[in-house]
């Protein structure tokens, strides 16, 4: 996929979206090596391609606020916006009306 759109003109990007801290606190709790496994996972792809990768899971902008959340691990519409408009600020550099 990666390379599907490096041939197409886009440039692509890995993100991991945020987690309420409940969510991160359960993972951690009933599979201690998740986070580690996952990110040597991760890395992988990251390290061979030189994709950039953003991740928000812990973003405390976000993993306490449980008004942007539909459930531990998805954003609502609120949060989907906000979210959104953060990306685009911080990583694409546009500039997002507040």
């Amino acid at each position: 996929m990666i390379e599907t759109c490096r041939q197409l003109g886009a440039t692509p990007i890995l993100i991991t979206t945020p987690y309420l801290s409940e969510y991160n606190e359960a993972v951690r709790q009933n599979d201690p090596e998740f986070y580690a496994d996952f990110y040597s996972v991760i890395g992988e792809p990251v390290k061979k391609t030189g994709v950039k990768y953003y991740d928000y899971s812990s973003d405390e902008r976000y993993s306490n606020d449980y008004s942007l959340f539909f459930d531990n691990d998805h954003l609502n519409r609120k949060g989907a916006r906000i979210f959104t408009d953060n990306i685009l600020r911080e990583i694409l550099g546009v500039n997002v009306q507040p």
